[in-house]
């Protein structure tokens, strides 16, 4: 089996995100089952001048300047140009699945190649215009209902594309079947999985040895909040809930950057317990998993988008951490609360505030809670049985294809 694997962003380039790792991983499962598998992906510079320059070059090759308005606009132009240019080189004969990451890169390949026979799969992260509308920094109500607009038709063709779609968990599954009419029996929900091997425990001495090489003393109680500074992420109730927490020696890594960054700081008002680390590329971020006493994910409901399964929630708990989630969404669905981490009401800090005031209160069999969770993540989450399960979605799409 040979696949083509297609995404409207680079993980190999960014490496940081859930969705990245994600493909990341999946390349890596479903090499190790013998399964060729090509990339196209877009390659943009590391500078953020060069690479608007880019955005407009490639936005230019429309030949359209209203794909100039919103400016946010033009980046999905320019990666759309930019992957319908790499797939025209492409002998889509000799593959015998495609598998986009996105409705960008579908809706690109469906350009590309609309009489292409082969299974077309389509895995779903997240809600494009939605998400999109929340990461943006338009304000206007005009511009966002128009960008929002152009992303939901990129977003409806590339979703009805697909001869099977793969959702991240079941209220995005439901997305997919209410908003769009898309057949349920062509949707298969497989959540999503971590590397159980980089993602582990570390014995005692690790732990301060990394401590003291990240400038933290073995005494203070470290939260990591790995997210993007984004609203749906809800990283100002993270910090709203530290005004609740009077101990001088608890300490807030914020592993992220993004729109809300200011903001943020802002509302920190200066504490120095809360730390804005940026963003922190993942081949160096599972440490902070390793020194952390809890992963705090406090995402909320924003423009109607719930987390999905959490990459953050599946390695903390890998690394045998208590991890306190927003009771929504794929969280929800993973975590057992009180057994394998926390749940908590969504945009409530004082009860984010009260969980770890108990766990520093020495309420809580942390090192129970982290085995359990660990264990729960080895045996539902690991990267390569999640590609045994995406390759049976490629053959049942075979299948069907070729009867």
């Amino acid at each position: 089996m040979k696949v083509l694997m297609i995404a409207g962003d680079n993980p190999h380039a960014i490496k940081i995100g859930g969705k990245h790792i994600h493909q990341l991983l999946l390349e890596k499962g479903l090499t190790s089952q013998g399964i060729d598998v090509d990339t196209v992906y877009p390659r943009f510079s590391d500078s953020r001048v060069i690479r608007l320059l880019e955005y407009i070059k490639h936005g230019l090759l429309a030949g359209n300047p209203t794909q100039f308005i919103p400016p946010d606009k033009l980046q999905v132009v320019s990666i759309l140009n930019q992957l319908r240019n790499t797939l025209a080189s492409i002998d889509i004969d000799s593959y015998s699945v495609v598998h986009c990451h996105d409705v960008v890169s579908a809706y690109a390949f469906h350009q590309a190649f609309p009489h292409a026979t082969l299974p077309k799969i389509l895995t779903l992260h997240g809600y494009f215009a939605r998400e999109a509308i929340d990461y943006s920094r338009i304000r206007t109500d005009r511009t966002r209902n128009a960008f929002f607009d152009f992303c939901y038709a990129i977003e409806e063709e590339g979703i009805h594309w697909s001869d099977r779609i793969i959702c991240v968990d079941t209220r995005l599954r439901d997305y997919v079947d209410d908003t769009f009419s898309y057949p349920s029996k062509q949707i298969s929900v497989i959540q999503n999985a971590t590397d159980t091997n980089s993602f582990c425990p570390v014995l005692k001495k690790e732990n301060v040895q990394f401590r003291e090489e990240g400038g933290y003393s073995k005494d203070q109680f470290i939260i990591i909040i790995p997210r993007r500074l984004v609203p749906k992420n809800g990283v100002r109730f993270a910090i709203l809930a530290m005004k609740y927490i009077l101990d001088d020696n608890v300490r807030l890594l914020i592993l992220g950057d993004g729109p809300q960054y200011q903001e943020l700081v802002a509302l920190a008002q200066g504490d120095p317990r809360v730390q804005f680390l940026g963003a922190v590329p993942h081949e160096t971020v599972e440490r902070y998993y390793k020194i952390a006493d809890v992963v705090l994910i406090p995402s909320i409901t924003s423009h109607g988008i719930q987390e999905a399964t959490s990459l953050s929630m599946l390695e903390g708990m890998a690394c045998g951490k208590i991890v306190i989630c927003s009771s929504i969404g794929g969280m929800k669905e993973v975590i057992q609360d009180g057994v394998t981490g926390y749940l908590v009401c969504e945009q409530n800090p004082e009860e984010i505030a009260s969980k770890i005031s108990s766990i520093l209160k020495g309420g809580v069999d942390i090192d129970l809670m982290g085995r359990r969770a660990r264990e729960y993540v080895v045996e539902h989450h690991s990267y390569i049985p999640h590609a045994v399960m995406v390759r049976g979605v490629y053959e049942a799409a075979d299948s069907v294809d070729q009867e």
